[in-house]
């Protein structure tokens, strides 16, 4: 079973996630902060990071960083409201494997994490 770290500050929408990614059965845990995150990651090794980029006390681009330093093949997907080209291309640079603009379907997150897991790579780009 693929297990998947859900890092976002905002509950309803962390609720969310979890409960559709349970659903796909996926071993899910979350984290609400930044530092909480971290505290997760320096224990265990997820297969998978869904990071919001936003997040209270440590940014999702210091996560991401701190992530790929330790476990390079943990695949990683930022989320975001707050888009610029500047962050998609620090995340992709990075390492992350994919970027989600917030507001996303459930089930366009199912789609992506899917395709995550099976390998399937994303042409980026930002409308201006």
């Amino acid at each position: 079973m693929k297990s998947i770290l859900v890092v976002e500050d905002d509950r309803c929408l962390r609720m969310g996630i979890v409960s559709v990614l349970l659903k796909e059965n996926y071993d899910v845990s979350e984290a609400n902060t930044g530092l909480e995150a971290l505290r997760q990651i320096k224990t265990r090794v997820f297969d998978a990071v869904l990071l919001d980029v936003k997040l209270p006390g440590v940014s999702g681009i210091e996560i991401l960083k701190e992530i790929k330093g330790s476990t390079p093949h943990t695949q990683c997907v930022l989320m975001s409201v707050y888009v610029t080209t500047e962050i998609v291309i620090e995340a992709m640079r990075l390492g992350a494997c994919d970027f989600l603009i917030k507001p996303f379907s459930l089930d366009e997150l199912k789609l992506r994490i899917r395709d995550v897991f099976e390998g399937k790579k994303r042409k980026f780009t930002i409308a201006t």
